[in-house]
């Protein structure tokens, strides 16, 4: 009977997370839509003359993708290794006092090669974007002729 309440437990928590993170996902979703929405109807006539319809589809086609698609599966393997990871060092910073004094440089370390990925992962998007941008704005195009 202890089994069956430890597993049971387990499956509502489980089944909870699930709604928390779907749930939070499509209010973010919703709430990112309508901010590019209002963000570009409010936007003056020059952007419009300088900025292709493709890069403007782009952008919001592959931001809400990105919410949609990416930042739920993210956000739960995220969650789980977080919660692995602390409950390793905890352990084991209990087991070996002297882990502490280690976790420091790693942490610092951890932190530089984070910053560093951070930039170019926001570079490598914005060359992404910037290559699908003109199929986008020939497909809207196209579409716009027939």
């Amino acid at each position: 009977t202890v089994y069956a309440l430890i597993n049971s437990t387990i499956i509502v928590a489980t089944f909870g997370r699930i709604i928390m993170i779907m749930t939070a996902g499509l209010r973010a979703s919703k709430k990112m839509y309508n901010r590019l929405l209002d963000v570009v109807l409010q936007a003056p006539m020059s952007f419009f003359d300088t900025t292709p319809t493709g890069r403007v589809i782009n952008r919001f086609s592959s931001d809400i993708y990105i919410i949609d698609e990416e930042l739920a599966a993210n956000l739960r393997s995220y969650l789980g290794s977080l919660s692995s990871v602390i409950s390793t060092i905890v352990v084991v910073s209990f087991v070996t006092p002297m882990f502490t004094l280690c976790l420091i440089p790693i942490i610092i370390y951890y932190l530089i090669q984070q910053a560093y990925f951070t930039i170019t992962y926001r570079e490598l998007k914005r060359l992404d974007s910037i290559t699908k941008s003109p199929i986008v704005a020939l497909l809207a195009e196209t579409i716009d002729g027939v």
